[in-house]
């Protein structure tokens, strides 16, 4: 019932009007030789006042304060799929029928890109997040790129072996 009414009121009052740029759209954007970001962008659309804004939307019932860092991730990968950088971002709560609005200078930008590199140092430093890949990785993960674990193609098959069961393995390998 609750979606119904979110959809309902939305309908009856959209504040993200106008003309639609991007919709549900995957985008990947390196930032240097190790690092790839990735996102999916709910939407982007150009305002009647002619400004380009990004949409977040929320079906959670709080309120929550603008998030800098995720807003400003969605600015860096809107840029790589549009070639500039949209004049604002939202989080539009469907369940008030209510958008919170912030604009980001491109101060704010270089300083994420700054905290987003800092952070990946960090994980690769920690090692935490062992890589495990397996032959699906090469087709289906955006970081196969750069995954020195892929790269060595003998570790890659046994460790692909390691997961079947014994008769499965008799007919992998005959």
């Amino acid at each position: 019932i609750k979606g119904l009414e979110m959809l309902t009121n939305y309908y009856k009052n959209p504040k993200d009007s106008g003309k639609k740029i991007l919709i549900e759209e995957m985008i990947k954007r390196d930032l240097s030789d190790s690092l790839i970001l990735c996102g999916k962008l709910d939407a982007a659309y150009v305002r009647e006042d002619c400004i380009v804004e990004i949409v977040d939307y929320k079906t959670g019932g709080n309120i929550l304060p603008v998030d800098n860092l995720q807003l400003s991730i969605y600015l860096l990968l809107a840029e790589q799929k549009l070639g500039y950088y949209p004049q604002a971002v939202s989080n539009y709560y469907l369940m008030h029928c209510d958008k919170v609005i912030k604009e980001i200078s491109k101060d704010d930008v270089c300083d994420t890109i700054e905290c987003v590199k800092g952070i990946s140092s960090k994980i690769e430093s920690e090692k935490i997040y062992a890589c495990s890949p397996t032959p699906d990785c090469i087709n289906n993960c955006e970081y196969s790129s750069i995954c020195e674990e892929i790269k060595d193609s003998n570790a890659l098959m046994i460790r692909y072996l390691k997961t079947l069961r014994k008769d499965d393995l008799e007919d992998a390998i005959f």
